[in-house]
């Protein structure tokens, strides 16, 4: 039997390094594909602050679609100023999942 290859997922919209600012919009694109089977899910996740000095992981959104330049997960309302990491993971038709370079997004007042 030969072992389930992960998906491979780079995100491709917006660059890394990409300032923007308020009120912030940001639109997320990845590429994922596997080797050895389909891509059936891609999820966008940012570290984000929930106040002044509290930091965590939030799933902006999913896709589930073969297109996954076509497909997005919109940034929102986002409550701090500040430069965040996102990044997207991808899960193959075995349940294999693989995650994106990160990349990082400042948000100006």
């Amino acid at each position: 039997m030969v072992p389930n290859r992960p998906p491979t997922i780079t995100l491709i919209s917006p660059e890394d390094g990409v300032e923007i600012f308020r009120p912030a919009a940001l639109i997320l694109r990845a590429d994922a594909t596997d080797p050895d089977g389909t891509v059936l899910e891609v999820r966008y996740f940012v570290e984000c602050r929930w106040d002044s000095s509290m930091w965590g992981m939030e799933l902006l959104g999913s896709a589930f679609a073969q297109s996954w330049e076509a497909k997005f997960s919109t940034w929102s309302n986002v409550p701090f100023d500040g430069t965040y990491t996102v990044w997207a993971e991808a899960t193959d038709n075995e349940g294999a999942t693989s995650t994106s370079p990160a990349i990082t997004v400042t948000l100006h007042p």
